[in-house]
């Protein structure tokens, strides 16, 4: 069987504000060829090509978004987009209808009579956990290098996080730009998807028996296709507002938080994430200083004995205070953007992934600079977003996953063989002009 093309949830076309991928019905060959798998309407699999940024940021723009929380709506006690619940309240009721009807099977756990157990998880709270878990990385790192006992100032700590963070961050970010389009984020991030059961979704078998082998799954799969969502392929008690089908559109049109959606202005319904990342960033690591050296309020000297006598140790109290809520604020004055600017540039450029040179990262932050005094440091922010903005050249992204079709030996060096040379031509497209 010839493979179908779709736009949105039905052949009925879509407009693509999410940079919504086709959908395909038909027969097609796994990753390895050892058998044909079947692709379903409806199902969207968020882990591969630009699905793993799907409602995170506009199509053919370079801005990271995450939804105004002031637009959030609720039902069962969990939040999402008003559009997201009106579409919801309806296929519940459906699905009401239809037990009334007994049309559906009852022996049927999961699909019978579905209910939202989930909705919005507040971004900042899973970044802030972030942040914190990096902190408890770096201290580990200061522990087993006994590095502790050379931070004697707060240029000392930022020298040895800037080191420790540029070795990690391409894998683990950082920023909450970068942050936001890992797959440690997930859709429920977005404000529009909704979670209708509370199941592990690590382990496959359990996925298949109970839902996609469910003798009321095709029911369940045709209800979110006429009211405008899809199904997570890894997670299908996960459903995802289509943006691109006309389903999801009527009730796009009803909603009065969110109707400019509909012509592309996202700044009705999001905020925009990189204007704040470099004022988050100078915030969290100043206070990271102040707790270390509240944990640690000594360190180690040793002082060279005079002839004939041993050299000793001693402890030495660092600056008195250099913790309290005064320090953090002379350090917050004393350190100016022109400090953080060039900070928030190198970490960004490692999180990209993107292999530029030494001369292009000095290129960008110096205009950042520029841009700051002229501008003010949201422009600066901007700017660097732009130039460090990377969905193309990562593993999953359609670029990689075609070329790696192309290749005749797929081990793991010729994997990252490939990834390279994405790299090097999004980098070289994306500095041909400034």
């Amino acid at each position: 069987m010839a493979i179908k093309e779709f736009k949105g949830a039905n052949d009925l076309g879509s407009r693509d504000l999410f940079n919504s991928r086709v959908l395909y019905e038909g027969y097609a060959l796994n990753p390895y060829g050892r058998r044909a798998v079947m692709k379903k309407i409806g199902v969207r699999d968020f882990n591969k090509y630009s699905n793993i940024f799907y409602g995170k940021y506009p199509f053919n723009s370079t801005t990271v978004l995450k939804p105004k929380s002031s637009l959030l709506v609720t039902r069962n006690k969990h939040y999402m987009f008003d559009f997201v619940a009106m579409a919801m309240d309806e296929m519940l009721a459906n699905y009401e209808r239809a037990r009334i009807a007994r049309t559906l099977n009852e022996s049927d756990r999961f699909l019978f009579s579905p209910t939202i157990t989930a909705g919005y998880v507040d971004l900042d709270s899973l970044y802030l956990s972030k942040l914190r878990s990096f902190r408890a990385l770096f201290t580990r790192y200061l522990t087993i290098h006994n590095l502790k006992h050379q931070i004697i100032s707060f240029e000392d700590y930022m020298n040895a996080f800037k080191e420790y963070a540029l070795s990690i961050v391409q894998n683990n970010p950082l920023t909450r730009s970068q942050f936001i389009l890992s797959r440690n984020v997930p859709v429920l991030c977005t404000g529009l998807s909704v979670q209708i059961s509370n199941k592990n979704a690590s382990k496959d078998q359990p996925k298949i028996d109970e839902y996609y082998k469910s003798p009321n799954f095709e029911f369940y799969r045709n209800s979110a296709i006429g009211y405008g969502f899809l199904i997570d392929k890894n997670v299908p008690w996960i459903l995802t507002a289509d943006l691109g089908s006309p389903q999801m559109r009527k009730y796009l049109e009803q909603s009065a938080a969110s109707t400019n959606l509909l012509n592309g202005n996202f700044s009705s319904a999001y905020d925009e994430v990189s204007t704040n990342d470099i004022e988050t960033i100078k915030t969290q690591l100043i206070n990271f200083y102040a707790d270390f050296v509240t944990r640690n309020p000594y360190y180690r000297v040793t002082e060279q004995g005079a002839y004939g006598s041993e050299s000793c140790a001693k402890l030495v109290r660092r600056q008195p205070g250099a913790g309290s809520p005064d320090s953090v604020r002379r350090l917050r004055a004393k350190y100016t953007y022109d400090y953080w600017i060039p900070f928030y540039g190198d970490i960004r450029f490692a999180e990209s992934g993107l292999d530029a040179d030494l001369a292009t990262k000095d290129f960008v932050i110096n205009n950042a600079l520029q841009i700051n005094e002229k501008m003010g440091s949201i422009e600066a922010s901007r700017y660097i977003q732009r130039k460090t903005f990377n969905i193309i050249a990562v593993e999953g992204s359609l670029m990689y996953e075609s070329k790696k079709l192309d290749a005749k030996d797929l081990t793991d060096t010729s994997n990252s063989d490939i990834l390279d040379v994405v790299r090097k031509e999004v980098i070289n497209d994306k500095f041909e002009l400034f």
